[in-house]
């Protein structure tokens, strides 16, 4: 983050690891924002994606992006597959949206 401000950055758009609340601190002290990088759940199991938010949240992250994961060309490679990741952006999203609010 260091290396990111004294090029001039206004922010950072990363994953979380580490000590979030550090990461908070840090960013504002040399007052640049922070966007988190949050990997989408592969399944029904939504605690590292939970996990993950929160994580964002108390690194006090503006915006959180979620990723479905490597390439697109490279995960999918039928309509079929695509289609299964779709059905679980929406559940994403109410997750995201409830836990910024909070």
């Amino acid at each position: 983050m260091s290396t990111s401000a004294s090029l001039g950055a206004a922010g950072i758009q990363a994953p979380i690891n580490g000590d979030a609340r550090k990461i908070r601190t840090r960013a504002g002290n040399l007052n640049m924002f922070v966007e988190a990088i949050v990997p989408m759940p592969r399944d029904v199991d939504m605690s590292s994606f939970e996990s993950a938010v929160q994580n964002a949240k108390d690194a006090g992250a503006l915006l959180i992006r979620v990723n479905a994961g490597g390439r697109r060309y490279e995960d999918f490679s039928t309509a079929a597959a695509y289609q299964a990741l779709r059905g679980t952006k929406p559940r994403c999203a109410e997750e995201v949206s409830s836990c910024m609010r909070e």
